[in-house]
């Protein structure tokens, strides 16, 4: 008799294959426009530290930062992180429908001041 843990990882190594294969065949995927992650690492002054799909940031004012992606974001959903040891928030928005491959990044202390933090970003996207 085939224990749990055995039936459980066998079945997600068949999912996995069956998905790996057409997903690297996918024309979309090609195109740069199918299922995909982007991201970035932005620090304090607003320079791209290191990223996958993204080709510029600033930082435009106090705690505020733009990142351009090499793609629209309509059909993308994103996630920010605070990097380093200082406690802050962080927020993102694409608040400009004539720049729709540019995420606004608000970056926050903890009394919820704007404040110039270093952040990470990353996107899931869909054709």
């Amino acid at each position: 008799m085939m224990n749990l843990s055995h039936a459980f990882r066998r079945r997600a190594g068949l999912v996995a294959a069956l998905c790996v294969l057409p997903c690297l065949a996918s024309p979309a995927l090609a195109g740069g426009f199918g299922f995909g992650n982007l991201w970035a690492i932005v620090n304090d002054a607003g320079v791209q530290v290191r990223a996958s799909g993204a080709v510029s940031s600033a930082r435009i004012g106090t705690g505020v930062y733009t990142v351009t992606f090499s793609r629209p974001l309509d059909r993308c959903v994103w996630t920010t992180s605070i990097l380093g040891t200082a406690p802050a928030f962080v927020s993102a928005a694409r608040t400009v429908a004539a720049k729709p491959a540019v995420l606004y990044v608000y970056t926050f202390a903890v009394n919820g001041a704007a404040a110039n933090r270093s952040f990470n970003v990353v996107l899931d996207c869909q054709g």
